[in-house]
């Protein structure tokens, strides 16, 4: 199942690259046989369809305040990247009192250790393949990195009191995978769906498409090349 993770992810990972050196090696076929495949040249310069959204993910495995965004690029087929980062990660703990003391020291220590946790996500960042359905509706899923960082609370003896500390046993950056769509709601909006694995997340966003988004899509579309 860990081999089958690692190459799932390594082929979404290279499907960027891949398609870049598809455009390149349809552009050098055109330089060298301007008469050969015209439709399928001209769809490769054409001006791809793009969306980048901004929003909020609700995390829904803990409390968390988690914002972000993905972007798209696309014909047919193209590319996505996401991007989210936990608010909440910058005012740890929100509770109680920060203290100094690793995890691993308390516990050598002899300190009593509460059982008590927070956590938030400090990162998450995938990438991968778009499919567009419509001209207007891509999906869209892919693989990426995240990292929750989790902190424990203990009594220090010295201050006979409740302390907090992140707990560096864990924090590890670990694999998460993700999927979601764009779909437009009205006029330019368009609503961005997403979900993330790890931790599981539901994102919202919000993007304005531009007016001249979609004036190449005649010609990349499905039947025109």
């Amino acid at each position: 199942m860990k081999q089958f993770a690692k190459t799932l992810l390594y082929l979404i990972l290279c499907s960027p690259v891949l398609a870049l050196a598809q455009l390149a090696f349809n552009y050098n076929s055109h330089l060298k046989a301007p008469t050969a495949t015209t439709h399928l040249t001209q769809a490769s310069r054409t001006k791809p369809a793009s969306y980048t959204s901004l929003g909020y993910a609700h995390n829904l495995q803990f409390n968390d305040i988690i914002i972000g965004g993905t972007t798209t690029v696309y014909r047919k087929f193209g590319f996505f990247v996401n991007y989210k980062v936990g608010v909440q990660n910058f005012l740890m703990p929100t509770t109680g009192t920060r203290g100094t003391v690793r995890y691993q020291n308390a516990i050598d220590n002899n300190w009593t250790i509460t059982g008590r946790t927070q956590k938030s996500l400090a990162f998450m960042g995938g990438a991968g393949l778009t499919i567009a359905i419509t001209k207007k509706w891509p999906i869209y899923f892919g693989a990426g990195v995240s990292r929750t960082r989790e902190f424990f609370e203990y009594i220090d003896p010295s201050a006979q009191s409740e302390r907090w500390n992140e707990n560096e046993t864990k924090g590890k950056i670990e694999l998460n995978y993700t999927a979601g769509t764009f779909i437009p709601l009205f006029n330019r909006v368009v609503l961005n769906i997403g979900y993330d694995h790890n931790p599981q997340c539901v994102f919202l966003g919000l993007c304005i498409s531009s007016q001249t988004n979609f004036e190449d899509a005649d010609d990349w579309w499905w039947g025109n090349d």
